[in-house]
């Protein structure tokens, strides 16, 4: 299966606003450490599997119908150095239905910030309010009745991240992940997704940004092209 390739496209400026794009390397025989910058840059890249991981959620009392959760993963790639912020950003794309479909929820979000991620990995469930919540202690009864929940979610190896979700009830969901020190790793992330109904797909028009430092050289804030991955398809 091809991978979703997210590639460095464009230096941003820092409020993740492109000011340039980031042009073929020419060919000199000298190579400068601004030329060698962009030749890392161009070789990083963030790889998503083409088809997101969705199944539907059977709710007691909605009739099964509506809710899907779904989980993208990430690769990121990198041939020197790591990525110390990370912005993710997804634009929800429906066909058919009778009204919108949104993301009710994203997890990770802020509140795994005091939850202890055990070899990258955290348990999670979805809350009656329809949020996800990391499951620690007694929650069972704050969760819904659902087959899959709680479940083990893989958010990857980092340990210290900050991590800001823009919030549920919407079509762009955005997470942003600060001073993780990312280097070759996998990221997931998860969206509670509310399908209206007749929908018959949903795709997600995926978007990176990243501030690369490469070692001991001046770091840059890149933004990548534009990629579509499945999400639903009935």
């Amino acid at each position: 299966m091809e991978v979703v390739k997210l590639s460095a496209a464009h230096l941003l400026d820092d409020d993740w606003e492109p000011v340039a794009d980031i042009a073929p390397s020419p060919r000199t025989k000298s190579v400068s450490d601004e030329r060698q910058v962009l030749d890392w840059i161009r070789a990083t890249s963030i790889e998503i599997a083409p088809r997101a991981e969705t199944v539907p959620l059977t709710v007691a009392g909605d009739g099964g119908a509506g809710y899907l959760k779904s989980e993208v993963g990430m690769n990121i790639v990198l041939p020197i150095g790591h990525i110390d912020e990370l912005r993710f950003k997804v634009t929800l794309v429906q066909y058919g239905g009778t009204g919108k479909t949104f993301a009710q929820d994203g997890f990770p979000n802020s509140s795994i910030s005091n939850t202890a991620i055990v070899g990258g990995q955290v348990k999670i469930g979805i809350t009656k309010a329809f949020k996800f919540i990391p499951v620690m202690g007694d929650v069972l009864n704050d969760l819904l009745s659902v087959d899959l929940n709680p479940w083990t979610f893989q958010i990857g190896t980092l340990r210290r991240v900050n991590v800001a979700f823009n919030g549920g009830l919407t079509t762009q969901p955005d997470w942003y992940f600060r001073r993780a020190g990312i280097q070759n790793d996998t990221i997931r992330v998860a969206m509670l997704l509310k399908r209206s109904p007749g929908t018959t797909d949903i795709v997600a028009e995926v978007q990176a940004g990243w501030l690369y430092r490469p070692g001991t050289l001046h770091s840059r804030r890149v933004g990548s092209d534009t990629k579509t991955v499945t999400i639903f398809s009935a």
